[in-house]
């Protein structure tokens, strides 16, 4: 007996954990957000390699204060959300999933000069 009020407990705490832990509904952000949160007028424009498209190219960048301060130009390559690639974003129709709420801010990975930087974009 004493075993299954043991057993009993503990899946009502896992239960009381998973709730409060509970990951995001996903998708959770579609790439029609991205631009617009990085700043007003910035522009993104698919990079295709082998007929499907390996990232995007930002534009605009002046309107930017979160890119200018990154030292993202116009023309650098953004190529993943999320941690998710670009080719897989545009392959679910825009759909993204974030392992965390992105309702505020989401991370963003950029190839610059050969190397990765990533950093986080603050929705307004």
């Amino acid at each position: 007996m004493n075993t299954n009020v043991r057993s009993m407990l503990v899946l009502v705490w896992l239960a009381a954990g998973a709730c409060a832990h509970k990951p995001p509904s996903c998708p959770n952000l579609n790439s029609r957000d991205v631009a617009p949160a990085m700043g007003a007028g910035v522009a993104i424009q698919p990079v295709f390699s082998a007929s499907t498209v390996k990232a995007w190219r930002i534009y605009n960048v002046r309107n930017s204060e979160q890119l200018k301060a990154q030292g993202i130009g116009d023309g650098s390559t953004l190529t993943k959300v999320c941690g998710v690639p670009v080719s897989e974003i545009h392959a679910k129709g825009g759909d993204i999933c974030c392992s965390a709420d992105a309702s505020r801010e989401f991370e963003v990975t950029f190839d610059v000069e050969g190397r990765e930087k990533k950093f986080m974009i603050r929705r307004p």
